[in-house]
């Protein structure tokens, strides 16, 4: 009897310590992060920035102390083969993961390390132990390219008229009613005049406002009605019609106004913490593909 009690709360702990690590955390993450975005005072950010810290240690310390970890700091990972606890990340100093291509050391499941591709703007892919760029020929064939299609990584033939370059996709953004053809990432392609195609984290391609300032988006569509403008000018008048186009009026010039010479004050902004923020885990990564993507 003694020990069936035993036994089952073995399993309650457990079950505890799960719902701390994958629903308590992330709930406590949303929170700081609300916090933060609304304290003003540098000072008042500094204390809260202490407490969360130590609210965090707190946490990996009860998880540690139970075994349901391996390391006593948040920032460290179990590294098996050299059966060490090392800081993971892009930014740590000790990179075990360093023999693998753009592969570098992230925090898994029960605390347990594994290499995977660097997070960055190339959304690398893993495939068959190594880390590609898409759209590129990588490890495939002559004449066909390494693509992921619904998180499915392949060698494809490369569609006509297309250059595996890294830069072109062949995409359609309505595949029902719009075939698919080669597109250049970050230019316009088949999207609005103010979006430029795009794909993003998970390998999903779409058409996204474009990052140029917004004034040179608005020449751009100046420049577009102006265009459109005079080929219906031209229209009427190559037809013969006796419609008489009235000139535009001249905008009325606005007296400037004296320059201010003072300098504009720039506020200091503080970012929100991120000592909460589990790793980024993109559709192409080795843990995404075996299940080691938190939340667990």
């Amino acid at each position: 009897m003694d020990t069936d009690i035993e036994n089952n709360d073995h399993y309650d702990i457990r079950y505890a310590l799960v719902d701390l690590e994958t629903r308590v955390r992330p709930r406590v993450a949303r929170l700081s992060r609300d916090i933060d975005a609304t304290l003003i005072n540098p000072d008042q950010k500094a204390g809260e920035h202490k407490f969360q810290k130590g609210l965090l240690e707190d946490i990996t310390r009860i998880l540690y102390k139970a075994g349901a970890r391996a390391c006593l700091s948040p920032h460290e990972t179990f590294h098996l083969p050299s059966k060490k606890c090392l800081k993971f990340g892009a930014n740590a100093k000790v990179n075990p993961c360093a023999d693998k291509k753009d592969q570098v050391l992230y925090d898994g499941k029960n605390n347990e390390g594994t290499c995977d591709c660097v997070e960055d703007e190339r959304h690398l892919v893993y495939y068959d132990g190594e880390c590609y760029q898409q759209n590129f020929q990588g490890p495939c064939s002559p004449n066909f390219w390494l693509v992921m299609i619904n998180g499915t990584i392949s060698c494809e033939a490369i569609p006509a008229n297309c250059v595996a370059d890294g830069q072109h996709i062949y995409w359609s953004p309505n595949p029902e009613t719009v075939p698919a053809e080669c597109h250049h990432i970050g230019k316009r392609g088949p999207c609005s005049i103010d979006q430029v195609v795009s794909r993003d984290a998970t390998g999903a391609v779409s058409c996204v406002v474009s990052k140029e300032p917004i004034k040179a988006v608005a020449a751009k569509i100046a420049k577009t009605a102006a265009r459109n403008n005079t080929a219906t000018r031209n229209a009427r008048l190559n037809s013969g019609a006796t419609t008489t186009i009235a000139p535009e009026p001249e905008a009325e010039v606005a007296p400037q106004k004296k320059k201010d010479t003072k300098k504009p004050v720039t506020p200091v902004e503080l970012n929100p913490s991120s000592m909460w923020d589990q790793q980024s885990c993109s559709l192409g990564s080795y843990r995404k593909q075996t299940g080691k993507c938190p939340p667990y």
